[in-house]
């Protein structure tokens, strides 16, 4: 038997063991934490089951369900076993998915075959820069990773030119959480016409679908509701928006930039550096995200968009980080939308060799940036203290820079 063979089957045999311990860890921790957010949707597929409002604003017994109807509906079906059972599957799932979102990251970006050593390199140092971030999903049972890896499975089969098929699956990934919705507007732009009608085809589809299982009358009112509670919810309270736990980019610039609301849990420790007006912050949100967006939207040098997949997959990625920015309620989970991000940066500079000194910096800074809140490391007291300066808003703002840097460099990368 050969080497790499024997590296092969120790490799598998580390990852059998490990997701083994992975699994047992998070059944113990699940029960104690009764089940955190995957609580929320077991209840409310028990509602959906029972034909109850799902958007209930203030909810006193779970948090607030913000998802489509179609998603409810999906997790009807774990409603019909028991909470314990359900965490089990939902946890299985999730978990796979991860897997596939690894394999199908590796086709995507690098089709091209690599050797054993630099493939489990690029795997090993894209899973280090998202371990906090993956077991952050897992533990708490978010949506996040169904979300990232229906994406990334559209974005396959679109590369593979089976729009209509990739166009379902990311109109389900948009059913899941709203903000991948900015991919149409992308394809739209692209001049991709037919992949753009067949997400929003999708979409309706996707709408209507839930009336087969709970009737016309009743997926009719989900809708209704839907609309209203996305205004009407604890999003925007002074509470959530402050909450230092919240990494989002309109979070941060609160906490940087305006004096803070009663009800919120600011320390006296932490200083504002101006005291704008909400009105101005508000503007400063929309202006960032709106230069975000025109940077994806913008073509690459001399349309390397159309000839070399490298520039598309920066776009992709650059818009997974938009997911994070453009969501107001940005906890630490959200963050696992990085994985594109940090996927093909480590890729460039595997393939490239680190000629790149200032890339390899600032992913590195990135990744420190996404580790110093974790307690295990830094401890309760500098984790607390980190997160006020929200230092997950501001890795993702360095993986922007990053690939726009690459996007826009005067010399084509082609990564073979």
């Amino acid at each position: 038997m050969s080497r790499i063979k024997i590296f092969k089957t120790i490799l598998i045999a580390l990852i059998i063991i490990a997701s083994i311990v992975c699994f047992n860890r998070h059944i113990k921790r699940s029960s104690l934490r009764k089940f955190a957010d995957f609580h929320c949707y077991y209840v409310t597929g028990q509602r959906a089951l029972a034909h109850e409002n799902i958007y209930v604003s203030h909810d006193n017994q779970i948090a607030e369900f913000r998802y489509s109807p179609l998603f409810a509906t999906m997790m009807s079906g774990f409603a019909l076993v028991s909470e314990q059972n359900a965490n089990i599957i939902w946890w299985l799932l999730n978990y796979s998915l991860l897997f596939i979102s690894f394999i199908l990251l590796k086709k995507l970006i690098l089709p091209q075959k690599l050797s054993f050593g630099k493939t489990v390199l690029l795997y090993f140092l894209t899973y280090i820069a998202t371990v906090r971030l993956i077991f952050n999903n897992l533990d708490s049972g978010q949506a996040n990773i169904l979300t990232l890896a229906s994406i990334i499975i559209g974005l396959y089969f679109i590369s593979r030119k089976k729009e209509v098929l990739g166009g379902a699956i990311l109109a389900l990934s948009i059913m899941i959480k709203y903000t991948p919705v900015i991919f149409i507007l992308y394809f739209l732009v692209r001049k991709k016409f037919k992949l753009s009608l067949a997400i929003i085809s999708f979409m309706i589809l996707y709408f209507l679908l839930p009336a087969l299982f709970i009737g016309f009358k009743t997926n009719l009112e989900y809708l209704k509701n839907m609309l209203g509670f996305l205004t009407n919810s604890t999003i925007l309270d002074p509470g959530t928006m402050y909450d230092y736990e919240n990494q989002s980019l309109m979070s941060m610039l609160l906490r940087f930039f305006t004096t803070y609301k009663p009800g919120t849990n600011i320390p006296n420790f932490f200083q504002s550096m101006a005291n704008l007006s909400d009105i101005t912050v508000d503007f400063l949100n929309f202006f960032i995200n709106l230069l975000i967006l025109g940077a994806i939207l913008l073509p690459a040098r001399a349309g390397r968009n159309k000839t070399n997949p490298f520039y598309q997959n920066i776009d992709y990625t650059l818009i997974f980080i938009s997911i994070i920015l453009l969501n107001l309620n940005a906890w630490m989970h959200n963050y696992i939308f990085l994985m594109m991000s940090f996927f093909l940066a480590i890729s460039y500079l595997i393939v490239k060799g680190i000629k790149d000194k200032t890339t390899f910096i600032l992913i590195i800074l990135a990744h420190i940036l996404n580790l110093i809140t974790g307690k295990e490391l830094c401890g309760k007291t500098f984790s607390y203290l980190a997160h006020f300066y929200s230092p997950h808003t501001i890795s993702a703002l360095i993986m922007i820079f990053v690939l726009l840097r690459l996007k826009f460099s005067k010399k084509e990368i082609i990564l073979e």
